[in-house]
């Protein structure tokens, strides 16, 4: 008898529990995390397409401060 009515019990607390945590409604949610948010202006443009043309030539010299000798197994032509 004692075990039931401490489960009852545990069951109506944890229902309080649900109830109590699931009590705010969006709105005031949003409306709080709006007043903490700071605001940036936006501004849209319609893209079209166009052709990018952009090079760059760069010269330059590659140096290593290893060598290596490479040689292949067999003589073949890739």
């Amino acid at each position: 008898m004692n075990s039931i009515k401490m489960k009852s019990q545990l069951s109506l607390l944890a229902l309080l529990l649900l109830v109590t945590a699931c009590g705010n409604s969006e709105s005031e949610i949003s409306t709080a995390n709006q007043s903490n948010e700071k605001r940036v202006a936006v501004y849209a443009e319609e893209v079209k397409p166009s052709t990018f043309r952009h090079y760059l030539n760069i010269q330059g010299d590659v140096e290593s401060d290893k060598t290596i000798m490479i040689t292949p197994k067999v003589n073949a032509t890739v």
